[in-house]
C-alpha cells in the first residue's frame, strides 16, 4: 500500500483517503484499485452543505451527475462564482487550490483525483519540454460532454468491473488527462463566443417559474417570454448560464422533485410521477432510472433502509 496517499501530506494538503471527513456524506463508492493509474474515484451523495477544505494534494474532477444543484464558490479574493450544476458538466480544481463552496440542493457527484505525477507524465509525452509550464485552470459547472462522458465510464467500470478492467482504466484515465490539458489548461483554445446574455435575475425568474409549475404548462414559449428573449436565443442563453438546455434541465427539476417526495413522503409513487410533471407513471419510471440508477420505488426504499 502508497502509505503517502493515507494521510494528510507534508504540505497540509489533504488526499483523497483524508478529505472524506471533511466531506459533509461519506462516499457511497470508493474505487482505489486504480490507484496505480494515478486517480482514486468517489462517489457522492450530499445533502445541502458548506465544504471548506485548504487543498488537496491532487487535481480534483467532479462531474455532476444531477441537478439542477446551485453551487456557490467563494475564491481566493473573496470574489463568489454561482453556478446551476447538472449532467453534462464539470468542475476542475486544480492540485493546491482551497475549495470554498456552498451547495444549494443535493448533488450526486463523481469525484476523480488525480496524482500531479501522472498528469505531468502525460503532458510530457504530448508537449515535451514545454509540459513543465501547463497548469491546469480552475473551472466551475463548466460544460464539458466529454470529460464527464469519460468520468462516467471509469464510473461504471469501478462500479461493475469487466474483463480487462485495468487496460480500460489505464486507456480512460489517459484519455482524460489528454482531454484536461487540451480544455482546462493554460494551453486551451480560447472559448467560443459566448451565447446571448441572460442575466442572473431572468435566469432566476426563469428557474423560479419552472420550480412552481412542475405540474403545469411550462412550454419554450412561456419560458422564453419570462427571459424576454426569443425561443432560439433563450434556448442559446440558456444552455450558456446553465450548461444544459431548458428541457433537460427542467427533467432535471422534476426527477430532483420526485427524488425529495420519494423520501420525505409516503405519497403513491404513480402520484408523485404526476405531481413532478409526469404524465405517465412508465415515463415517469424510465427518466428516474435513467437519471440516478434506481426506479422510483428502489430510491425510497434504498433511502428508508
Amino acid at each position: 500500500m502508497d502509505r503517502r496517499r493515507d494521510r494528510t501530506s507534508s504540505s497540509g494538503l489533504l488526499t483523497p483517503e483524508t478529505v472524506v471527513d471533511q466531506l459533509p456524506s461519506r462516499p457511497v463508492l470508493t474505487s482505489l484499485a486504480d490507484r496505480r493509474q494515478g486517480v482514486v474515484l468517489q462517489r457522492y451523495r450530499h445533502p445541502p452543505a458548506v465544504i471548506d477544505i485548504p487543498g488537496l494534494s491532487d487535481a480534483l474532477v467532479v462531474a455532476h451527475l444531477s441537478g439542477p444543484v446551485l453551487v456557490e464558490e467563494t475564491r481566493q479574493g473573496g470574489t463568489t462564482d454561482r453556478q446551476w450544476t447538472g449532467p453534462g458538466q464539470v468542475t476542475v480544481t486544480p492540485a493546491g487550490q482551497p475549495i470554498r463552496r456552498v451547495l444549494k440542493g443535493r448533488p450526486d457527484v463523481a469525484l476523480l483525483f488525480m496524482q500531479p505525477d501522472f498528469l505531468h507524465a502525460v503532458a510530457q509525452d504530448v508537449y515535451g519540454a514545454e509540459a513543465d509550464r501547463l497548469t491546469l485552470v480552475p473551472c466551475l459547472g463548466a460544460p464539458d460532454e466529454t470529460a464527464a462522458r469519460l468520468v462516467g465510464l471509469l464510473l461504471a467500470e469501478a462500479e461493475q468491473p469487466g474483463t480487462g478492467g485495468e487496460l480500460m482504466v489505464q486507456s480512460l484515465t489517459q484519455a482524460l488527462a489528454l482531454h484536461l490539458l487540451r480544455s482546462h489548461s493554460n494551453r486551451a483554445s480560447p472559448p467560443p463566443s459566448p451565447p446571448p446574455s441572460l442575466p442572473a435575475s431572468r435566469l432566476r425568474r426563469v428557474v423560479e417559474q419552472m420550480q412552481t409549475g412542475l405540474e403545469g404548462d411550462l412550454s419554450l414559449s412561456r419560458l422564453a417570454e419570462t427571459s424576454g428573449l426569443s425561443q432560439s436565443q433563450f434556448v442559446r442563453a440558456f444552455r450558456g448560464a446553465t450548461g444544459q438546455p431548458p428541457h433537460r434541465y427542467l427533467v432535471g427539476l422534476r426527477v430532483e422533485r420526485a427524488r425529495a417526495l420519494l423520501e420525505q413522503t409516503d405519497l403513491p409513487i404513480t402520484l408523485i410521477g404526476v405531481r413532478c410533471g409526469f404524465e405517465q407513471p412508465s415515463h415517469f419510471s424510465t427518466i428516474f432510472r435513467a437519471r440516478t440508477g434506481f426506479s422510483p420505488r428502489a430510491w425510497r426504499q434504498a433511502r428508508r433502509s
